[in-house]
């Protein structure tokens, strides 16, 4: 038993940071892809929609179409929140500096935290307002210099990706 939890926690921490490098290096690459935005954001929702309808197919198999009716309104708002969320990602990190969409997504905490005291009324501690005070000041000061070179709509699609995340985290 306990082998089987060491084995499980060694899978877990490699594909942890597998994640982490992938999702780290995803501004590198999409910089890299001569296409514009739109076309960026079809071609990857196209093959990510593959790949997760395929690992769906192999991991429920008949239960497959069950488990897409009983998804609810929460799975349904996760769906079409990360639908969302990805083509902002997408299009803020052709529009804007990738070091702006990190600074941006940096503030998920806060704005989870933030997100979590108003739809469900969680409770925040004060410690955690001030750390996110304090976090978005200096996002405004990190960021507020690009928005003046006309960033802006590319910084506000990195805030609309975190803030989808922040729904998908609370719900």
């Amino acid at each position: 038993m306990i082998m089987d939890r060491d084995k499980h926690y060694r899978l877990g921490l490699v594909l942890v940071s597998a994640a982490a490098l992938a999702w780290s290096s995803a501004g590198y690459f999409t910089r890299l892809i001569p296409a514009d935005a739109w076309t960026t954001s079809f071609w990857r929702g196209i093959f990510g929609g593959l790949f997760i309808a395929l690992f769906a197919v192999a991991w429920l198999r008949r239960g497959l179409w069950r488990a897409i009716r009983s998804l609810g309104w929460p799975g349904w708002l996760i769906v079409v929140n990360g639908a969302v969320g990805m083509t902002a990602f997408i299009l803020s990190l052709k529009l804007t500096s990738v070091a702006d969409v990190s600074i941006i997504y940096a503030t998920l905490p806060c704005v989870a935290a933030g997100l979590g005291w108003l739809w469900v009324r969680e409770r925040v501690a004060a410690s955690t307002i001030l750390a996110s005070t304090v976090a978005a000041a200096g996002v405004v000061v990190m960021v507020g210099g690009t928005t003046l070179s006309g960033h802006l709509g590319g910084d506000a699609l990195a805030f609309l990706q975190t803030l989808t995340m922040a729904v998908a985290i609370v719900a």
